[in-house]
């Protein structure tokens, strides 16, 4: 018997693993908050909140840039990969209306460089009997 000659289709997929990072950034966040909360005028030191902190900053950046990347991928406005986020969200967002939102990205990124290209940092802190 002779099976019926298939029609193959292909299809495109544009895809990105950003939407995943959320559930894992809100987490870890939920985490890290509390300890925040409970004392807002100290410098964070608890393991805890730093590296929960740490792992939602880049699971955020990364999941921004991500989704940005995507869109350019259907409109490139004359950018790259290579570009930095800053500069990709500039093409997109009017600078009068997301100027804040664009400051606040550019200091996050910041945090993300200094989290991911793993610089050694030295601090010296003095603690009294206030717990400050």
């Amino acid at each position: 018997m002779k099976l019926p000659k298939q029609r193959h289709r292909t299809r495109k997929l544009i895809s990105i693993q950003s939407l995943s990072f959320f559930s894992v950034v809100f987490a870890c966040l939920a985490r890290a908050v509390p300890v925040y909360r409970k004392n807002p005028s100290r410098p964070p030191v608890a393991d805890l909140e730093n590296i929960e902190s740490s792992a939602a900053i880049v699971l955020m950046v990364t999941a921004l840039e991500s989704h940005v990347n995507r869109l350019m991928y259907f409109e490139p406005q004359g950018l790259s990969t290579k570009d930095n986020l800053s500069k990709k969200l500039g093409a997109y967002l009017p600078q009068r209306k997301y100027k804040r939102l664009l400051r606040q990205t550019e200091e996050i990124t910041a945090c993300r460089d200094s989290i991911i290209h793993a610089h050694v940092w030295e601090e010296t802190r003095k603690f009294d009997g206030t717990g400050i």
